[in-house]
Protein backbone atom coordinates (compact mmCIF):
# COMPACT_ATOMS: atom_id res chain seq x y z
CA UNK A 1 0.00 0.00 0.00
CA UNK A 2 1.23 3.54 -0.58
CA UNK A 3 1.65 6.35 1.98
CA UNK A 4 0.70 9.67 2.20
CA UNK A 5 2.68 12.32 1.14
CA UNK A 6 3.80 11.06 -2.47
CA UNK A 7 4.11 13.62 -4.86
CA UNK A 8 3.28 13.85 -8.30
CA UNK A 9 3.81 16.29 -10.88
CA UNK A 10 0.56 17.69 -12.38
CA UNK A 11 1.67 18.35 -15.79
CA UNK A 12 4.28 16.61 -17.63
CA UNK A 13 3.98 17.87 -20.94
CA UNK A 14 4.90 21.44 -19.00
CA UNK A 15 8.51 19.45 -17.97
CA UNK A 16 8.73 18.47 -21.54
CA UNK A 17 8.05 21.68 -23.00
CA UNK A 18 10.54 23.07 -20.44
CA UNK A 19 13.49 20.97 -21.49
CA UNK A 20 13.23 21.09 -25.49
CA UNK A 21 12.66 25.01 -24.78
CA UNK A 22 16.14 25.10 -22.86
CA UNK A 23 17.63 22.82 -24.97
CA UNK A 24 16.89 25.28 -28.04
CA UNK A 25 17.82 28.60 -26.19
CA UNK A 26 21.75 26.97 -24.91
CA UNK A 27 21.66 26.19 -28.39
CA UNK A 28 20.57 29.69 -29.93
CA UNK A 29 23.38 30.55 -28.01
CA UNK A 30 25.86 28.78 -29.19
CA UNK A 31 26.56 26.84 -25.77
CA UNK A 32 27.72 23.87 -24.87
CA UNK A 33 26.15 22.02 -21.63
CA UNK A 34 29.56 22.54 -20.00
CA UNK A 35 29.65 26.16 -20.85
CA UNK A 36 25.71 26.68 -19.41
CA UNK A 37 27.03 25.09 -16.54
CA UNK A 38 29.87 27.10 -16.20
CA UNK A 39 27.55 30.29 -16.62
CA UNK A 40 25.50 29.58 -13.60
CA UNK A 41 27.68 27.25 -11.35
CA UNK A 42 26.36 23.86 -11.82
CA UNK A 43 27.64 20.93 -13.38
CA UNK A 44 27.41 19.95 -16.75
CA UNK A 45 25.18 17.04 -15.88
CA UNK A 46 22.96 18.42 -14.66
CA UNK A 47 22.26 20.68 -17.79
CA UNK A 48 21.93 17.25 -19.17
CA UNK A 49 19.63 16.05 -16.85
CA UNK A 50 17.44 19.06 -16.83
CA UNK A 51 17.53 18.95 -20.53
CA UNK A 52 16.66 14.96 -20.52
CA UNK A 53 13.95 15.46 -18.33
CA UNK A 54 15.47 13.42 -15.38
CA UNK A 55 15.62 16.50 -13.35
CA UNK A 56 13.87 19.71 -12.89
CA UNK A 57 15.15 23.00 -12.01
CA UNK A 58 14.03 24.92 -8.74
CA UNK A 59 12.56 28.73 -9.17
CA UNK A 60 16.34 29.84 -8.03
CA UNK A 61 18.00 27.97 -11.44
CA UNK A 62 14.77 28.69 -13.65
CA UNK A 63 15.48 32.73 -13.08
CA UNK A 64 19.59 32.31 -13.59
CA UNK A 65 18.85 30.62 -16.93
CA UNK A 66 16.50 32.67 -18.10
CA UNK A 67 19.15 35.83 -17.59
CA UNK A 68 22.10 33.58 -18.49
CA UNK A 69 20.30 33.20 -22.05
CA UNK A 70 18.38 36.49 -21.88
CA UNK A 71 15.29 34.61 -22.69
CA UNK A 72 12.02 33.27 -20.75
CA UNK A 73 11.61 29.57 -20.67
CA UNK A 74 8.06 28.34 -20.38
CA UNK A 75 6.54 27.65 -16.60
CA UNK A 76 6.84 24.46 -14.85
CA UNK A 77 3.87 24.35 -12.59
CA UNK A 78 4.81 23.12 -8.97
CA UNK A 79 3.95 19.62 -7.98
CA UNK A 80 1.13 19.14 -5.88
CA UNK A 81 1.04 16.99 -2.30
CA UNK A 82 -1.28 14.06 -3.01
CA UNK A 83 -2.25 12.52 0.56
CA UNK A 84 -2.78 8.51 -1.09
CA UNK A 85 -4.50 7.77 1.70
CA UNK A 86 -8.01 9.81 1.15
CA UNK A 87 -10.10 7.27 -0.02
Amino acid sequence: MLHADHFCCCCCACVCAYRLALQKARQAKGLSQAELGKLINQPQKLIQDYESGKAVPVGQIINLLNRKLETVLPKIPKAKKVNLDDN
